[in-house]
C-alpha cells in the first residue's frame, strides 16, 4: 500500500458465513474491488457443513493479506459477528452479508461522510432484490444533531433503516467503550435491538441517498417468515430495545401508539405463523406457542392501550379458548384503522 493509503483511517468489515455456498464469492469479491483499499476483512465461518464452503471460505485467505479466515463452531449469525466486533481493529466497522455485496465506492463513500461531518454513524442507501423485484431505501441526505438527530432517528426507524447493520458505518470506539455486543440468543431482529443500543451513544448522524450496497434475498423461506419457539421472546426484545432507546431521547410519549401498532403487525405475523403451520407441528408445541404469544408483555402492552376499543374486555380475550384468533383479528382490526 502507498503512503496515502496508509493515511486513510483501517475499516474493519465483518462477514458471517454459514453455508454460503459459492455465493460468497460475490460478497467478498466487492470488498476486494472496493476503492478504499485499508480494509480488514474478518470472514468469520460459523461452523458450515454442507461440505463447499469452508474449503472455499478458507481459499480467500490465501488471496489477499487483507482477508481473515476464523472458523469456529456453529452458534449463529449474532455469535459470529461479535468475534468479529472483538477482533475489529479499526477505527470504524461495516458488516456485510456473505450473500450480498457492496458497490465498488460503498467504503470510500461511507468514510469519507464520517471523516468530513465527525459523524458517530453514517447511513446509506440500500438496493434491495426481494426475488427478483428491486427496491430502493434511501435514508435522505444530511448531518443531524441535538434535537434534529432524535427526530432523524425516529424518521430512520419509521422508514425500516434501523432494523439493518449493512450499509452503515459504525464507530469501533463506540462499541468498544460501552460493550456493544449482539444478543447471541435472538435469532430474528437482531440487527433493530443492536442499533437501539448503539444508538443511545451517537451525538451525530449523517444520511446519504448514495446507494452502497445490495441485499440479496433469495428465498420466501427465511427464518422471519418461519415459526420457532422463540419468536415472540425476540419480538419482546426488539419492542424493550425500540421503547428504551425512545424513552432515552424523550420522544416516547409522542410516538408510543405508533411503535405499538408497528409492533401489532410483529404479533399478527406470529398467530399467522402458528395458523400456516398448524399441520406440521403437534398440538402441545403450538400451545405452548401461542400462549407466550398472548403472555408476552408486547402483546399484553397493545391490548391494554386499546382496551377501549376492544369489541371485548381484554381479560375475557387473553383467557378465552379461542383467544388466538380473536386476538389476531383485533389486531388486524385495529392496525387497518
Amino acid at each position: 500500500m502507498n503512503k496515502k493509503t496508509d493515511r486513510k483511517p483501517l475499516v474493519s468489515v465483518i462477514v458471517p458465513a454459514y453455508n454460503p455456498g459459492s455465493l460468497v464469492k460475490l460478497s467478498i469479491g466487492s470488498l476486494l474491488a472496493q476503492n478504499y483499499e485499508n480494509l480488514e476483512i474478518l470472514l468469520i465461518d460459523d461452523g458450515s457443513d454442507d461440505g463447499s464452503s469452508t474449503e472455499i471460505c478458507r481459499s480467500f485467505e490465501d488471496t489477499d493479506p487483507r482477508i481473515i479466515y476464523i472458523p469456529r463452531e456453529h452458534e449463529g449469525v449474532s455469535a459470529a459477528r461479535n468475534e468479529g466486533l472483538r477482533r475489529a481493529s479499526g477505527k470504524y466497522v461495516m458488516f456485510a452479508d456473505a450473500d450480498d455485496y457492496y458497490f465498488a465506492d460503498a467504503a470510500s463513500c461511507l468514510v469519507r461522510a464520517a471523516e468530513e461531518t465527525d459523524a458517530d454513524w453514517v447511513v446509506s442507501g440500500v438496493l434491495k432484490n426481494n426475488l427478483g423485484e428491486e427496491e430502493y431505501a434511501l435514508p435522505g441526505e444530511g448531518v443531524f444533531t441535538d434535537h434534529a438527530l432524535r427526530e432523524e432517528i425516529w424518521l430512520l426507524y419509521e422508514n425500516y433503516m434501523l432494523r439493518q447493520i449493512w450499509g452503515k458505518l459504525y464507530k469501533t470506539e463506540i462499541i468498544r467503550t460501552n460493550g456493544l455486543l449482539m444478543r447471541e440468543e435472538m435469532y430474528v431482529g437482531e440487527d433493530l435491538e443492536w442499533n437501539c443500543r448503539y444508538l443511545q451513544h451517537v451525538r451525530r448522524i449523517t444520511t446519504m441517498d448514495h446507494v452502497t450496497y445490495l441485499y440479496n434475498r433469495w428465498s420466501s423461506r427465511s427464518l422471519s417468515q418461519q415459526l420457532y419457539m422463540e419468536y415472540f421472546d425476540d419480538l419482546e426484545l426488539q419492542y424493550q430495545a425500540v421503547r428504551t432507546l425512545f424513552e432515552y431521547l424523550g420522544l416516547w410519549d409522542i410516538y408510543e401508539e405508533r411503535v405499538l401498532r408497528d409492533h401489532a403487525y410483529g404479533i399478527l405475523r406470529g398467530f399467522t405463523k402458528a395458523r400456516r403451520d398448524c399441520c406440521l407441528r403437534g398440538i402441545r408445541v403450538l400451545y405452548s406457542y401461542i400462549r407466550t404469544g398472548i403472555r408476552s408483555r408486547i402483546c399484553r402492552e397493545y391490548l391494554d392501550y386499546g382496551k377501549r376499543l376492544l369489541p371485548l374486555p381484554a381479560d375475557r380475550l387473553l383467557r378465552a379458548r379461542c383467544a388466538p384468533l380473536i386476538t389476531g383479528a383485533v389486531f388486524f382490526w385495529r392496525v387497518r384503522k
